[in-house]
C-alpha cells in the first residue's frame, strides 16, 4: 500500500471520500422522501447505465455485445416495474 507523504494528501484523501458521499446520501434521502422508495430502486437499476453511457462519452469506450445485452435486461425489469406500478394505480 502507498504511504500518504503529507498531511495535505490526507485531508484531500478524507475530503473527497467524505464530501461526494455525503452529498450522494443527502440526494437519496431528499428523492426517497419526495419520490418515493420503489422509485428510489428504480433510479439505482439505471446507475449502471449512466456509467457506461458516461464511459461512452467521456473515455471513449467501446461497448461490447454483452453491455448491449446487459443494457437491455435493465431497461426490460425497469419498464416491466413501471407498468406494474401503473396497473396497481
Amino acid at each position: 500500500m502507498p504511504e500518504i507523504t503529507s498531511e495535505r494528501a490526507t485531508w484531500a484523501l478524507l475530503y473527497a471520500g467524505i464530501l461526494p458521499t455525503g452529498l450522494a446520501f443527502l440526494l437519496r434521502v431528499v428523492l426517497i422522501r419526495s419520490a418515493g422508495p420503489i422509485f428510489m430502486s428504480l433510479v439505482a437499476y439505471i446507475v449502471p447505465l449512466w456509467a457506461i453511457l458516461l464511459g461512452v462519452i467521456l473515455l471513449n469506450e467501446t461497448l461490447s455485445f454483452s453491455t448491449y445485452i446487459g443494457a437491455g435486461i435493465i431497461l426490460s425489469g425497469v419498464g416491466l416495474t413501471q407498468l406494474r406500478l401503473r396497473k396497481k394505480r
